[in-house]
């Protein structure tokens, strides 16, 4: 554990009183127990991850450590690196109304999916962002009205034969749902334009911090479940 002194300096010393990450401003304060706080200003509204957030200012006891001769593995100071970077900010995930409108403008852009013999058009009704220690979860909700299987004829002429609801729930079920190609590489490329807007956000994601975790669901008009 890094010693109360050591504590005192890298407060004293090393830390700006006004530190900014991206735009976002922060502020430290002294615990009694030798911790500190961080208090957040967004004065220009922008959009964060309070957990890619905490990253960055882990990494600044990082930088004090190497400076100071400590060993800076990972597991070894997780806990004296989370004291000394404490940030409870709320809500723990925030888009700005700029951020949002251009994730449903790039959803708008998804309309059809096609993945080996299914293509049927789809309309992204809404998109949930759910953060976690180290994953953002983003939640899918696709509408669909008419879902088709390609058939081949004898002559090999391909045409499109149309499903009912008990058809298209056995489909998505067994052939979509259970598809490891369409749930890991199909759906993220598909998704990329959304994705893209996120990973350009560096106060949302980070790399050294964070992953997207895409997640997603099947829903009629009606709104019933089409799993």
């Amino acid at each position: 554990m890094i010693s109360s002194k050591l504590v005192k300096l890298y407060y004293d010393k090393f830390l700006p009183k006004e530190l900014d990450i991206f735009g976002l401003k922060f502020y430290p304060s002294l615990n009694d127990d030798f911790g500190i706080s961080w208090r957040m200003e967004n004065p220009n509204d922008l959009s964060y991850n309070v957990e890619v957030l905490k990253g960055y200012l882990e990494d600044k006891v990082t930088d004090f450590m190497k400076l100071t001769g400590y060993d800076t593995g990972y597991d070894m100071h997780r806990k004296q690196r989370e004291k000394l970077s404490q940030f409870n900010h709320k809500p723990l995930f925030y888009l700005n109304e700029n951020d949002e409108k251009e994730i449903k403008k790039q959803s708008d852009t998804i309309k059809v999916i096609d993945f080996n013999n299914f293509k049927f058009p789809v309309k992204i009704k809404k998109i949930t962002f759910q953060p976690g220690y180290d994953w953002i979860r983003m939640e899918v909700y696709f509408i669909i009205e008419n879902l088709h299987i390609k058939r081949k004829d004898s002559k090999g002429k391909i045409w499109l034969q149309k499903l009912d609801k008990d058809e298209s729930k056995s489909l998505i079920n067994n052939h979509l749902y259970l598809n490891d190609d369409f749930q890991q590489d199909y759906m993220y490329t598909l998704m990329q334009p959304v994705t893209n807007v996120i990973w350009d956000i560096p106060t949302v994601v980070n790399t050294d911090y964070v992953f997207i975790e895409i997640h997603y669901g099947f829903y009629y008009p009606d709104g019933e479940h089409a799993s």
